[in-house]
């Protein structure tokens, strides 16, 4: 900024555009802050548990944060998608994201399922072979994550930042109900199962309103068509 000698000049700025971008973009704001507590309530009430150690929370943190590598593909094809929505794309290239995105996200749980207890050994030690349960139930809850990660992107860029944040209300709620019924029960595995069950009623509620909206049957926000294998040939052959 010093070196292209820029000087700040109010009124250059349209403060009734401003205003239209934080009215536009507050309810995004909340229901990215809702995405984050719906992954990370279940350690913030861990610690109210005196029966939960630090210790366990720690390793329930390593399990976790393994599950969630699930969606390192996923959030780069998200970003792809968002580009099309905006350039004119309709519900097919959303549908299309959640199940190449579901796709990806079995086989990269598959690898989880086969290797993490290796993986967690070899990084953290014996000590953490207990993260291992925690990374098979949260990797299966993490796969949910792939259709509100899409669906929402195409409610942001359609103005339904509301639907986002209402959904998101309910997969919260599901996971805080869940922590507190199963903590108590089985610790931090009860936590990872609540989240899971949040996650999954996230997910649903997202599919089930896709599908009513955008008139869609629910097999092409899941399964693989014909198509995409041949869209992935093309890609191959390039």
């Amino acid at each position: 900024t010093k070196g292209l000698k820029f000087k700040l000049d109010f009124r250059l700025c349209d403060f009734k555009y401003v205003l239209m971008l934080v009215k536009f973009g507050f309810l995004p704001m909340i229901a990215l802050l809702l995405t984050m507590l719906n992954s990370r309530v279940d350690i913030l009430m861990l610690n109210m548990y005196e029966s939960v150690s630090k210790a366990q929370i720690g390793i329930y943190s390593v399990g976790v944060g393994l599950a969630e590598k699930v969606l390192l593909i996923p959030d780069a094809i998200r970003e792809i998608l968002l580009g099309k929505l905006v350039a004119g794309k309709q519900e097919v290239e959303v549908a299309r994201a959640c199940r190449m995105g579901t796709a990806i996200s079995f086989v990269i749980s598959a690898c989880i399922v086969l290797f993490g207890k290796f993986a967690i050994a070899f990084l953290y030690g014996d000590d953490y072979a207990g993260a291992y349960s925690i990374t098979l139930i949260s990797s299966i809850g993490t796969i949910f994550m792939v259709y509100i990660k899409m669906i929402s992107q195409n409610n942001i860029v359609h103005k339904k930042q509301k639907t986002n944040a209402l959904l998101l209300v309910i997969s919260v709620t599901v996971n805080i109900i869940g922590n507190i019924i199963l903590i108590p029960q089985i610790g931090i595995v009860g936590a990872a199962i609540a989240t899971l069950m949040g996650h999954f009623a996230c997910g649903l509620c997202f599919i089930v309103y896709f599908v009513k909206t955008e008139k869609i049957h629910p097999r092409k926000l899941i399964l693989i068509q014909r198509d995409d294998l041949r869209h992935i040939k093309k890609f191959i052959k390039k």
